[in-house]
């Protein structure tokens, strides 16, 4: 996967095929989305990187979104990788789609996104 506008574009494929409104490139309180799904009344932030990082993980759990996720390709790393979804999961609410190279088939949702406001709900009920 050369760059972000190419694993834009599958990801971008991969939405319209389950009958989301893409919106690419989205301006919002002075960041920009890389994409905005739309279905159902539900919006799903999604950075599209060609790395995942803390800094690109921060990126969209800044997103204030019924659903936020990253879309990159998958690493070589698994340790890496194993414990960059369980940050995503456990820790900020963001899921992880990636994307091989071939068509939109290639895009996999390995972590789910999942509505963060619920999921901060229940952390602060186990609390009490």
């Amino acid at each position: 996967m050369a760059s972000e506008t190419a694993l834009a574009a599958r990801v971008v494929s991969w939405l319209e095929v389950q009958h989301f409104d893409v919106y690419q490139e989205v301006e919002h309180r002075g960041d920009v989305a890389d994409i905005i799904a739309v279905r159902a009344g539900l919006v799903w932030a999604i950075e599209c990187k060609t790395t995942l990082s803390l800094a690109v993980m921060a990126q969209a759990a800044r997103w204030q979104t019924h659903y936020r996720s990253l879309a990159v390709p998958m690493g070589k790393n698994y340790n890496e990788r194993q414990m960059a979804e369980r940050i995503c999961r456990d820790f900020l609410q963001v899921g992880i789609l990636y994307v091989d190279d071939g068509d939109f088939s290639g895009v996999k949702e390995k972590v789910l996104a999942v509505p963060h406001q619920a999921r901060q709900k229940a952390y602060l009920r186990g609390r009490e």
